[in-house]
This record gives structure tokens, C-alpha cells and sequence, in this order.
């Protein structure tokens, strides 16, 4: 066997990579080479070990389970702390409304009293316009042309309003 091939298989025998019976194949050959092959083979060794050991990453922690009911609660509690700040923030500005109201316009009266009716005087009605003839379909043109003629015969009213500054004038 060259040193070439000697010198491969002695370094895949230290990172692991050959059988059992190459392996003891490679023994003797590294025996019959003398001492310094045995010296290589064992400083690939410690190389590899060396380097398996710096590559080792320890075993990881395992995390602790997610807190969701926890996270979901503290959710309830904030949603209801806000609508509780809402609504005393809606209430305090209804206090001090009402209490500005008051403070500026003063009590109100409440036992004012209600004045009593003027003398009611009795008008006689108006002449009734004829009754237009019964009909008995509401949206007839019969029906609207008998209202029609029954507003025309009541006498009109006359106002008179000479400027938009003053009351108009009814009747005369």
C-alpha cells in the first residue's frame, strides 16, 4: 500500500468512516509502517476528537408551553378595563354638563304656573258646502272634482301685506 492511501485511509479511520474488517486491515498496515505512521494516525485523532468536541452543541432546553388562557384573560381584563374607562369618562362629562348648565343658567322654575284659558267665545260655523256625492272608490276623479268645488264656494280670505317688516293685515 502506497503512503498516499495510507495516509486517506488513516484519516477516514479517525472521523469513522470505515468498516470493521478494513479497519483492522488498516491496523496492521500502520504497525508494519512503523512509528511514524502510528503517530499520524493517532494526532488525526486527537484532531478529530478535538474538533467533534468544539462542534458539539449542548442539548437545548425545552421552552415552556405558550400561555395562551393567560394572554386570552389578560385580554378580558384590558377590553374591560377600557369600556369601564369609557363609560366613567361618558358619566363624568354628563356630571359636568350638568353642572356648568346650572352653575350658568341658574335652577330652573319649576313651579311656574300655567295661566288660565282666555273667555272662550263661541263661533258659529260656516255654512256647509254641499256633501260631494258618496263614492266609493277613494281615488276617483268624481270624488276630487266634489272637493274641489266644495272649497271653491266657501268665500276666500283676504291679507294684505304691504312690507315684510310689519304684520300682514287679515280680512278688509
Amino acid at each position: 500500500m502506497n503512503p498516499e492511501t495510507l495516509e486517506r485511509l488513516m484519516l477516514d479511520d479517525s472521523l469513522g468512516a470505515l468498516a470493521d474488517d478494513i479497519r483492522a486491515l488498516l491496523i496492521e498496515r500502520i504497525a508494519a509502517a512503523g512509528s511514524p505512521a502510528v503517530l499520524r494516525s493517532a494526532a488525526y485523532q486527537r484532531t478529530v476528537e478535538a474538533a467533534r468536541a468544539a462542534l458539539a452543541q449542548p442539548e437545548r432546553a425545552a421552552l415552556p408551553p405558550f400561555p395562551a388562557a393567560r394572554l386570552r384573560r389578560e385580554t378580558m381584563v384590558l377590553r374591560r378595563r377600557r369600556t369601564v374607562g369609557r363609560i366613567a369618562a361618558l358619566a363624568a362629562s354628563l356630571v359636568l354638563g350638568l353642572g356648568l348648565g346650572y352653575l350658568v343658567f341658574g335652577r330652573p322654575d319649576v313651579t311656574a304656573s300655567v295661566p288660565a284659558p282666555a273667555a272662550v267665545t263661541q263661533v258659529a260655523a260656516p255654512d256647509a258646502a254641499p256633501a260631494p256625492e258618496a263614492v266609493t272608490e277613494f281615488w276617483s276623479s268624481r270624488r276630487l272634482a266634489a272637493r274641489a268645488m266644495a272649497a271653491q264656494s266657501q268665500t276666500p280670505v283676504k291679507v294684505t301685506w304691504i312690507s315684510p317688516v310689519q304684520q300682514p293685515r287679515i280680512g278688509g
